[in-house]
């Protein structure tokens, strides 16, 4: 029996999605190395990004990752519904990017939840709150970021409850 279903598609001009969807089986053998195991499992996740421009200069990126778990995992063997559990985070929705940009021909902002990869060896390879403002100076671009890495629990910064911030000051450049 199939059924197919249709429905009218409508475009905005002001809004762009992508994603992405991947399986993978995992097959390895380590039997005589540190972990002395045999493993294959499948795994998989979905990917959606959404691009929201507020004009050519300005715009809003949301990027969730859904369903990145292993297959059967969390169940106890019980065939269930993806996210009968509600411990099991790894059913859950994860926003990795939730940021604003606006560009202009000699500088860019970006702020809020972002992935900052620092340095040539990725000193920093994280997604963290930040402000990130890129100067278009050429051959070489200059970013000052600021990244909040740790409210320690409370918004009052006294003593033991002091947050934990970044700062840093990236060059970029092509070759």
């Amino acid at each position: 029996l199939a059924v197919m279903f249709a429905a009218p598609a409508f475009a905005a001009d002001n809004l762009d999605i992508s994603g992405s969807f991947r399986t993978r089986l995992w097959d390895y053998d380590s039997k005589g190395f540190v972990d002395d195991a045999d493993e294959n499992y499948f795994d998989q996740r979905m990917r959606v990004k959404a691009k929201i421009k507020a004009s050519d200069q300005a715009y809003v990126v949301i990027r969730a990752d859904m369903g990145d778990t292993q297959w059967g995992n969390g169940f106890d063997g019980v065939i269930a519904r993806p996210g009968a559990q509600a411990d099991n985070y790894r059913q859950a929705i994860d926003f990795d990017r939730l940021y604003g940009h606006y560009e202009t021909e000699t500088w860019s902002v970006r702020v809020g939840q972002q992935y900052l990869g620092l340095g040539v060896l990725e000193v920093l390879d994280a997604n963290t709150t930040a402000i990130n403002f890129r100067l278009k100076m050429g051959a070489v671009e200059p970013s000052l970021i600021y990244g909040k890495v740790e409210e320690n629990g409370s918004v009052n910064d006294d003593g033991a409850n002091d947050d934990t911030n970044l700062y840093a000051i990236n060059l970029s450049f092509d070759i």
